[in-house]
């Protein structure tokens, strides 16, 4: 089995980056910020990838897969999303159109209507996604990555609100985990009227319940 290939890449066709290694050109494929990273680097550049193998079975046949990952952290967040009933290692590396540290935010605040803009999630397949992997993605949110274009709901703007919130409920000693579950149910319930941390901070709070004088 491949674990990780480096050479120097030809060229990158959608989502497939063809790698020369010793004369041998390898297919591998790449999620959408990845293949946007390699264009930018252009043909010639030397590259690492990590990877992941597996066998794609069609009625006929079967087909050798190598998909490409620039660190073991994010094969890893790739490994957690296929343990997601339903969601195979083709749909999932297509709907890495943003960096991962914002998908993984999102399943831990339980956003299923941000996940909804990734591709081929739908309402069922967001809910499936926070159920099966809510509280297992705080090392991911953190992860560093290249800039990549955002959607919508993955706008800069939203997230460092986020991350407002989220350092004032760290100071005030909470777990990150139970700061982005705070900021996830705040968001719930007060959705689109949210434009501050402030307000953030205040939608958090207001369900809790206050302590006996």
């Amino acid at each position: 089995m491949i674990g990780r290939i480096h050479g120097s890449l030809l060229g990158v066709n959608e989502d497939i980056a063809l790698v020369d290694v010793s004369g041998v050109g390898y297919e591998v494929t790449v999620s959408p910020v990845l293949a946007e990273r390699l264009r930018r680097l252009g043909n010639g550049a030397e590259v690492t990838f990590v990877t992941y193998y597996y066998l794609q079975n069609d009625p006929s046949k079967s087909v050798a897969i190598l998909i490409g990952f620039e660190s073991e952290a994010q094969r890893e967040f790739f490994l957690q999303l296929i343990s997601v009933g339903r969601l195979g290692a083709k749909s999932a590396i297509k709907l890495l159109t943003t960096p991962i540290s914002g998908i993984a935010r999102a399943i831990e605040l339980g956003d299923a209507r941000r996940l909804q803009t990734l591709p081929g999630i739908g309402p069922q397949k967001a809910r499936d996604i926070i159920a099966k992997l809510q509280g297992k993605m705080g090392r991911y949110v953190g992860i560093d990555e290249e800039e990549a274009p955002l959607p919508e709901r993955f706008s800069a703007e939203a997230m460092e609100l986020e991350d407002e919130a989220l350092e004032i409920l760290l100071q005030l000693g909470y777990s990150q985990a139970d700061a982005l579950r705070m900021i996830g149910e705040a968001l719930a319930r007060a959705g689109e009227k949210i434009e501050s941390a402030d307000e953030l901070i205040t939608e958090v709070f207001r369900s809790k319940p206050h302590s006996d004088d």
